[in-house]
């Protein structure tokens, strides 16, 4: 099984997705098998027990973005969800840098980060799941619940008003989508689309 998760070429932040999906499939009696889980969750830690604050999203090249902080907050619920109090101490730190950074450069309009491979829309949509995760987990909050609120309603107002109610879908000419085409390549260069 680790062979299929952990290869050179999958980002390191789908050990996040696949910690979260295997305990919720425990916990729903999916999968019985709690050494299974318990070894993937051990195996998707291994940055955070190891002391990085930071996740390497391409070891050992260093690539450091917006999946740092969904990787911690993936697995920080995995943990819980299995009750690997070993985990969620070990992330914990992690946690409470990251949300300090991301709050740091938090835009007026609730734009949350402004590189890596994700830009435009998903920015905003992170805002909105990282202000939910700091609801839930008072310890991690950078700021106070009414100023996180705030930055929850900035980044779902500006994806409200880029909404196209017929399509159902963000407009084709948003922000967000000029932003996607100029990064498509990932690297910051131009790309083609």
């Amino acid at each position: 099984m680790q062979k299929l998760i952990h290869s050179s070429i999958s980002p390191e932040n789908y050990f996040g997705v696949a910690a979260r999906i295997a305990a919720i499939d425990y916990e729903l009696a999916l999968n019985k098998d709690r050494a299974s889980m318990d070894d993937l969750l051990n195996q998707a830690a291994k940055q955070f027990t190891g002391g990085a604050l930071f996740a390497d999203d391409a070891l050992p090249t260093g690539r450091y973005d917006r999946y740092s902080n969904e990787y911690a907050r993936a697995l920080y619920d995995a943990a819980e969800l299995a009750g690997r109090e070993d985990l969620v101490k070990a992330v914990a730190p992690s946690l409470k840098e990251q949300m300090k950074l991301w709050w740091d450069l938090l835009s007026p309009d609730g734009y949350g980060y402004s590189w890596g491979r994700s830009l435009g829309a998903i920015s905003y949509m992170d805002t909105m799941e990282i202000a939910a995760f700091l609801g839930i987990h008072p310890e991690f909050r950078p700021a106070p619940l009414p100023q996180l609120a705030s930055a929850y309603f900035a980044a779902w107002s500006w994806l409200r008003s880029d909404f196209n109610d017929q399509t159902h879908l963000l407009s084709k000419d948003s922000k967000a989508t000029r932003m996607a085409v100029l990064y498509a390549d990932h690297s910051g260069r131009e790309g083609s689309a």
